[in-house]
């Protein structure tokens, strides 16, 4: 049985519905209308409406009107993390939020500014996921905490910060300063900076190899991985950008998200008819780093050794650009066994 036959293969008089036309129409009859599916899960039209986003509950279009397949109705009722997954996605105020968490309303707009929660459409007030806010419950008190000692380290150091010129600490590497500053920075923001910096960096010892005609597969294959996930971790960030320049400039247009580069219908169209490299760029902006990264997008045609050497890479710490010499600080066993526990 093939998966949409399978879809379509639970009747709705198995569960006590009479028929929704008399025809033998196989699909329609083994569907709900919208309210019955409501209630068959005890759901709301607007809780209802995010399971199909999430694309939990198929549907199907006969005329004007939407069907739900039993069979995923069935799926999301007999599997509570399937339904928690769309209750999840009900929408609360700031002010409700807070109360669950037992701040103050001021602090939930740091919360989305640190990354902890998703940035809603329209301010800050009001389209908070109820179920990252639940997550955080027990991760409050941890949070402040941290927010304390951070406001320590503040008052400790000069409000102002040298950003035209860094002084290079004796004894101490590029790839060692930065991660000592990451020490200080919420979690989500710290490592965002140190990825984008050890992608950044494999993305020359890559290169440097290629130049000497060597490929080294298993690199390259780390790399893949840890962009995927790169991109799918920061997908709601609103630091990072992913897109096809090669698209952008023929056409105009690209979805520019780094939620969509993968399945966005215009960006699959475009590498499906690509019969070389494509490249994908990756941009970073938070606070005073910045970078511009390039990634080989491998086509099904086979590439030359050339077209795996990808655009110069480009990113700054502050007024200081970080240069192969600030690469080459992040040791190779080092920066293979950080990707390798960050593809985990």
């Amino acid at each position: 049985m093939f998966p949409e036959e399978k879809s379509f293969s639970i009747s709705r008089k198995s569960i006590g519905l009479a028929p929704l036309i008399r025809e033998n129409n196989h699909i329609l009859n083994n569907c709900l209308r919208l309210n019955e599916c409501e209630k068959f899960l005890n759901l709301n039209e607007i809780q209802l409406s995010n399971g199909i986003k999430k694309e939990l509950l198929k549907t199907i279009n006969f005329g004007e009107s939407v069907y739900i397949c039993i069979y995923s109705a069935l799926k999301v009722k007999k599997d509570k993390n399937l339904l928690q997954a769309i209750l999840d996605c009900d929408e609360i105020t700031a002010q409700a939020a807070a109360k669950i968490l037992g701040i103050q309303p001021k602090y939930i707009k740091r919360l989305i500014e640190d990354g902890y929660l998703t940035q809603p459409e329209k301010g800050y007030r009001r389209g908070l996921k109820i179920g990252e806010v639940n997550k955080l419950v027990s991760e409050i008190k941890e949070i402040r905490s941290f927010w304390l000692s951070q406001a320590r380290i503040n008052r400790q150091i000069s409000v102002k910060r040298a950003t035209a010129a860094r002084k290079i600490i004796r004894g101490e590497s590029f790839k060692e300063q930065l991660f000592q500053e990451m020490e200080n920075k919420p979690y989500k923001k710290a490592i965002l900076i140190k990825t984008a910096y050890a992608l950044m960096a494999v993305n020359y010892y890559i290169n440097r190899k290629l130049t000497g005609n060597i490929i080294d597969h298993e690199l390259i294959f780390l790399r893949q991985n840890c962009l995927e996930k790169f991109i799918s971790f920061y997908s709601d960030s609103l630091y990072l950008k992913a897109f096809y320049p090669e698209m952008w400039t023929k056409t105009g247009s690209c979805c520019g998200f780094s939620q969509n580069i993968f399945n966005c219908p215009n960006c699959v169209q475009f590498i499906s008819e690509k019969e070389n490299l494509a490249i994908i760029t990756i941009e970073i902006k938070l606070e005073d780093f910045s970078f511009r990264l390039n990634f080989p997008f491998l086509t099904k045609k086979e590439l030359q050794k050339k077209a795996l050497i990808t655009p110069a890479d480009d990113a700054f710490w502050g007024m200081k650009r970080i240069n192969n010499q600030d690469l080459k600080s992040f040791k190779f066993m080092d920066l293979f066994q950080y990707l390798s526990s960050f593809s985990l």
